[in-house]
């Protein structure tokens, strides 16, 4: 077999894996703005957060289902673009760990539904919505420059790396936020809280270690 049709194999094996990493990506931002309408109705006081929850987890589900048809497809090969092979899927494992914090962010949520939680407390965890969906849209864009332009995938990391540390900022306010305004509720409650708040931000982690795989990407195919 030629060593021009090697390439020309490889570069279509790349070509469909970014396309389905891209399809992958757009589960993951569904499965983040599932989590901000919950956030909203939980701050709302809705009394049954399971259709919002249940969007959440279908699109956790769907991620994970295009995850592993991007890795029936990256299996097998020969050596010649192995690592690129490994790099894509270190990608996506990265992005799923995404929608994974944000659902576990979701069941707690729908488990503290219906306690009596201080308005104040909800109002923490709301402020987190906007931002992740800002830094898991601004993950999207790196991912899919990586297909289109690999030079402004980095630029578009960047991005996200500063989204991140908005995140990161807003999470040590609302901790000790919390530590007042939920400082009357039982001891279980205050946990789970405190656990959901870790989930969130984990989230965001996630976009950056994402972006961290997309930069070494993107030098390999600039």
């Amino acid at each position: 077999m030629s060593e021009g049709f090697l390439d020309w194999f490889a570069g279509q094996r790349r070509e469909k894996s970014l396309r389905l990493i891209e399809r992958h990506m757009l589960e993951v931002l569904r499965c983040v703005s599932s989590l901000h309408e919950l956030l909203r109705e939980w701050a709302g006081g809705r009394a049954d957060l399971l259709p919002a929850y249940n969007a959440v987890k279908v699109h956790e589900r769907a991620a994970d289902e295009v995850r592993r048809e991007t890795a029936r497809l990256l299996a097998g090969g020969g050596e010649m673009d192995a690592v690129e092979r490994t790099f894509l899927l270190r990608l996506m494992g990265r992005v799923d760990r995404i929608a994974d914090w944000a659902h576990e962010a979701a069941r707690i949520l729908a488990v503290l539904n219906g306690r009596d939680i201080p308005h104040g407390v909800k109002e923490e965890f709301l402020k987190f919505g906007p931002k992740l969906e800002a830094v898991a849209e601004a993950t999207s864009k790196a991912v899919k420059l990586l297909r289109q332009s690999p030079l402004e995938a980095l630029e578009a990391a960047d991005e996200v790396e500063r989204l991140e540390e908005e995140v990161d900022n807003l999470y040590a306010e609302s901790r000790g936020r919390l530590l007042e305004l939920a400082s009357g509720l039982p001891a279980p409650v205050v946990v789970l809280l405190f656990e959901a708040l870790n989930a969130l931000e984990n989230a965001a982690d996630a976009c950056e270690d994402s972006c961290d795989i997309v930069r070494e990407l993107a030098v390999r195919f600039s």
